[in-house]
């Protein structure tokens, strides 16, 4: 702001979480080199239902708006015993049309608070809030706020929510390089196996190989005998030289 300008600042206090008399600061920041910052005190009485000293509903807590469905409403209905007048407070939001149907309605009666989006709608959701002014026949007033929701046409997708691994499920990266992997196992045969004791050969005998064996002992028995009777005929013969 230039020197001398003013501006109003617009403080919406969320009651839904507090009861009875509430006392609340409200700091604002500024790059003013005397003050550069001050403090709103914020004092007030909330009532558990409705939320106002008037005795009025709502049909709806927030209205949310979208590209295919740029229009909104909520519906307030009197249920005391005087006339309501309602107004939108402030100097409204660029892009958002309000409409208050039978802004003054009388008991029993009921009003319709009616949102329309003019803008483009952006990629991401947005919210943005709407305060409105209530006040009966005796003087007594009182002002709400109504959340407006804006889909965004590309919204982010939610996080993903993911499950804690299992350690039990994996070993580590250290148990896994100390892991000793054993060779696969060689199908062997009864011949290879040294553990299997192997029967020895049993050959049958061989009728020829036993005859020619026979004949070998009798030629062997002849000339031992024909040696034995052959010796003295020898000594004879020494004997006369």
């Amino acid at each position: 702001m230039a020197p001398g300008e003013s501006t109003v600042v617009e403080l919406i206090f969320k009651t839904r979480t507090y009861k009875t008399k509430i006392s609340k600061y409200a700091t604002i920041y500024s790059n003013d080199p005397v003050q550069s910052t001050v403090k709103i005190h914020l004092s007030a009485n909330v009532y558990a239902s409705p939320d106002s000293i008037l005795p009025f509903t709502l049909s709806l807590e927030k209205v949310s708006l979208s590209k295919d469905g740029k229009k909104g409403k909520i519906v307030l209905e009197n249920r005391g015993d005087s006339r309501l007048y309602i107004e939108p407070a402030g100097n409204g939001i660029d892009g958002l049309s309000i409409n208050v149907k039978n802004d003054d309605p009388k008991p029993g009666q009921k009003s319709e608070l009616r949102f329309e989006w003019k803008n483009e709608f952006e990629k991401e959701n947005s919210e943005i809030s709407v305060t409105f002014l209530t006040y009966g026949s005796g003087g007594d007033s009182t002002r709400f706020s109504i959340p407006v929701m804006l889909q965004g046409t590309d919204p982010a997708p939610p996080p993903k929510v993911t499950k804690p691994k299992r350690t039990t499920a994996k070993k580590s990266a250290d148990a896994q390089s100390k892991t000793i992997r054993r060779p696969a196992r060689r199908t062997t045969t009864a011949a290879d196996d040294p553990r299997i004791v192997k029967p020895e050969r049993i050959e049958k005998p061989d009728s020829v190989s036993a005859s020619k064996k026979k004949l070998l002992l009798d030629k062997k028995i002849e000339d031992s005998k024909s040696d034995d009777s052959s010796e003295p005929t020898d000594k004879k013969s020494e004997e006369n030289q």
